[in-house]
């Protein structure tokens, strides 16, 4: 029934110029933008729904393109901080907490996956910058601006792609009850995309580049007027709004999957066409490309009518056999390298919030509560800085980005289950990956001729 109430597209100019012959207004202020129109058929209002994953690659696409824009404080949103954040990452060999990889720093081969652009626009990389930041990286220090950005970006792409009726925080439904909390959100990420210009000072709305501003505009003040006509209806008012259900990925998703049974054939005949809607009732799921330009409804597909199966082979066990005498010298030369092999900060940060996890996974199965008890860390051997045990510790450097990225949900690890992680990772780094070479002074088994 919502959708009889929306006009959802991509965000091409032809497009724009589609909804302006409707009746919608594309101005350069907010009272200036008019994203409804009406239609003899209807008696109420059509809203006009840029699509929001569009949109999110259009701000990607933006900041990579100018490399710089300015906010209404004057602070730089740079391209840059991404990168460095990248080739931080690589060069510790650890992510600080995000999916950031090559593929989103060079997108260009890609520019139509929303998942690499909802990945590379994440509050998960907005706090690794502001942890390098905080931290003293020297290319950061100037990072407030893009961590702001980013996490405007992400917050309003949460609110208008929300899809889970559970969904917490941005992601959640859109409730009568909690209007004032999604209208204020819509207000304040309106009035910032105004008020971002380029390196010139030309305001973005003005910029060739400015399809992002007004869909993101267009699409968050439908959402807000839509949302509350629903939701205040005489006739069935609706309990929530799930504001994923107004974009185009449904369509996409059963025209990728057609095209997908015919060679990924954009004109199939009507022949075709059948034999593909057989083949879509049969499997039971509508699944597109992984390598299309929206997300699938969920990750594997619900099965089919006829349900086949296999028995997963077990290997066979090996019996213990005694360590040669090479690898036991190897094991030795290890042992003593180990004992003077250090990680750098960054890294000692990084493994404390690996720790957490781990704690996290293994106190579900842990019983003994003794034993469970162990693996956190005790706020009575290390004082806290206020009364809030979440905040802030004055804590060794392991958990220096815990305290960066916690909200009161990250669990602090004991300093014994930090200390067996550190090992492990000196252990991998020196015996696997062949730490080597000349920047630690440690070589592989191979360049030590074991």
């Amino acid at each position: 029934m919502a959708l009889t109430y929306t006009a959802s597209c991509d965000g091409y100019p032809s497009n724009i110029d589609s909804m302006r012959y409707f009746g919608c207004e594309f101005g350069t202020k907010v009272d200036d933008i008019k994203s409804s129109f009406s239609h003899d058929t209807y008696d109420h209002p059509l809203f006009f729904i840029p699509d929001a994953c569009h949109m999110l690659k259009l701000a990607r696409n933006s900041l990579a393109d100018l490399k710089v824009f300015l906010d209404d404080a004057k602070c730089e949103v740079k391209w840059d901080h991404i990168k460095i954040l990248h080739a931080f990452q690589e060069d510790e060999g650890l992510k600080i907490g995000n999916k950031l990889a090559k593929g989103h720093i060079e997108f260009q081969r890609q520019k139509v996956n929303v998942k690499v652009a909802a990945q590379t626009l994440s509050s998960s990389v907005a706090d690794a910058i502001e942890y390098l930041m905080t931290s003293g990286h020297p290319k950061c220090a100037d990072a407030e601006g893009t961590i702001r950005f980013i996490r405007i970006i992400d917050k309003l792409f949460d609110l208008l792609n929300s899809r889970n009726p559970f969904g917490k925080g941005f992601k959640k439904p859109l409730f009568l009850y909690d209007a004032a909390r999604w209208k204020s959100t819509i207000d304040t990420s309106i009035s910032y995309l105004l008020s971002l210009t380029d390196k010139s000072g030309v305001p973005l709305i003005r910029h060739r580049r400015k399809t992002f501003i007004l869909g993101f505009i267009a699409a968050s003040k439908s959402v807000r007027e839509l949302a509350y006509l629903l939701l205040t209806r005489k006739d069935n008012p609706f309990q929530y709004i799930l504001t994923y259900k107004f974009s185009q990925d449904h369509l996409e998703l059963l025209f990728a999957c057609i095209r997908g049974k015919n060679g990924f054939n954009n004109n199939p005949n009507v022949q075709q066409l059948k034999s593909s809607l057989k083949r879509i009732l049969l499997r039971n799921s509508i699944v597109g490309s992984k390598h299309g330009n929206c997300l699938t409804f969920q990750d594997q597909a619900a099965g089919s009518i006829f349900a086949l199966k296999w028995t997963k082979r077990r290997a066979p066990l090996v019996e213990k056999e005694e360590v040669p005498e090479e690898d036991s010298k190897y094991i030795e030369y290890l042992t003593s390298t180990l004992e003077t092999y250090e990680l750098t900060a960054h890294k000692q940060a990084i493994i404390g919030y690996i720790a957490g996890y781990i704690v996290r996974k293994l106190s579900k199965t842990i019983q003994c509560p003794p034993c469970n008890a162990a693996l956190y860390f005790n706020p009575a051997t290390m004082p806290a800085i206020n009364d809030h045990y979440y905040t802030v510790f004055r804590s060794p450097i392991y958990f220096q980005l815990i305290n960066s990225k916690n909200h009161g949900g990250l669990l602090f690890p004991s300093l014994q289950v930090v200390k067996i992680v550190n090992m492990c990772e000196k252990a991998f780094r020196v015996a696997v990956m062949g730490v080597n070479s000349g920047k630690h002074g440690i070589s592989s088994k191979k360049n030590l001729g074991f």
